[in-house]
Order: C-alpha cells, then structure tokens, then sequence
C-alpha cells in the first residue's frame, strides 16, 4: 500500500494485542485470529487477509447501535476515558469498544486497497476515523489513501489529525514513529499541491523524528529539483 503503509502494517501486528480494560464486556468473549491475518499481511497474501477478516468481522461485536448509541473503538484504557468524555450530541449516549472491532475493518480495508478496490478502502477508512477519532493510524491511513486518489487537500487535514492526536496519546503510542510519518504525509500533499516550501518544511520535520528515513531525504531531493527558481 505504499511506503507510508508499510510502517503502518507493522504498527497494526502490534496495534491489535492492545485491549482497554474498559470496553464493553461482551467484547471479551470475541477473539479473532490475530496471528493468521498478521501471518497472510506479511506474506502479502491479500486474497486471504480479505476472506479472514470478514469471517471475523461476521462474529464481531457490532459497530452499529439498535438504540442509537454512538459507538467508538478505544485501543487503550486512556483512549477509552476521552472517548467516554466526549460530548454527546445527539444524548442517546455512547458505547466504547475495545479496538478489535475495528482493527478489522482496517484489516479488510487494508487487503481491499492493495487488491485494487481503493473506493471500497476509502470508505472503510473513513468511517474508521468516526469510530475512533482519536487514533493516528487511521488518519495516516485515510490521509495515504486519499492522497494516492489526487485529494491532497483531504489528506492534509488527516495528516494534522494525526498531529493533534498525538498530543491526547503521547504516552500510549511511539510519539516519534507517528510524528515522522504525519510529516511524511503532509509533505506528500504538499508537493501535489506544488506548495514547495511548506513541503521541504514538513520533510525536514519529519527527519526530526527518524533522521535516518530515507523517503524523505528522497523527496527533499526531489523538491530541489522540482521546485521553480526565481
């Protein structure tokens, strides 16, 4: 699914052990097969990654509501507590989920993007975001997916989410990890956006985080030769 993705895929194989204490209970019976889908996302056996999800996502705890109650994915017991103190518009109340469910659906929509259903992918992620609002991978995700389509300006604005997320979560997830590939991503849109110097910006903060990346030193390259001299 890209360069970007890569990272991504390896942070899921970790990503996915993590329950908060504090999801609903009818969610501790429920136990996919992690480590057969981990297993097919390494050897980039797509088909099967795709049939395995949705055979767990058959016996998954619903993502949707009977009463209308807002439903959210929390992958820590931190995320959980924001998720509980949000405000709630619609006063139907709010049901905070551990994170499989929704890994999942990542999972499904991480097989479908490199299958080539990229609309399909896109929709996934996006309702990934709603779901857990405050977790950066799936900003980073939709933002890569949405950059890939030509929609840079979308991708910024979940590239920036990943940034304010990391302020909410900075002791539950590798601040540096997700700090560099926001600002990966930010300098992607930005460069489609032929706005060189914020791009040259964003790639530099990004090796502020992993200075050794070689993406980026790649596209700083690439901006030095692309950019229009005065």
């Amino acid at each position: 699914m890209g360069i970007i993705s890569r990272a991504l895929a390896a942070a899921l194989l970790i990503a996915t052990a993590v329950t908060p204490a504090a999801a609903a209970a009818q969610d501790e019976t429920f136990s996919p097969d992690w480590d057969a889908m981990s297993g097919a996302l390494r050897e980039r056996r797509f088909a099967d990654l795709l049939r395995l999800a949705d055979e767990a996502i058959a016996h998954s705890p619903p993502l949707e509501d009977s009463e209308g109650r807002r439903v959210l994915c929390a992958h820590s017991d931190v995320e959980a507590v924001l998720y509980a103190a949000l405000p709630d518009p619609d006063g139907q109340g709010t049901i905070v989920r551990n994170a499989a469910p929704c890994n999942l659906l990542f999972y499904r929509a991480y097989a479908l993007e490199e299958l080539g259903r990229r609309a399909q992918a896109m929709e996934l992620m996006g309702s990934l975001t709603r779901y857990a609002p405050f977790w950066p991978q799936y900003h980073a995700e939709y933002g890569y997916v949405l950059a890939q389509s030509g929609r840079p300006e979308e991708a910024l604005a979940q590239y920036r989410q990943v940034i304010d997320a990391l302020e909410l979560l900075a002791d539950e997830i590798d601040k540096e990890h997700w700090s560099a590939v926001a600002q990966r991503g930010i300098g992607y849109a930005l460069i489609d956006l032929k706005r060189w110097d914020e791009a040259e910006a964003a790639y530099r903060k990004s090796l502020d985080h992993d200075p050794d990346n070689a993406v980026a030193q790649h596209e700083l390259e690439f901006i030095a030769r692309e950019r229009p001299r005065d």
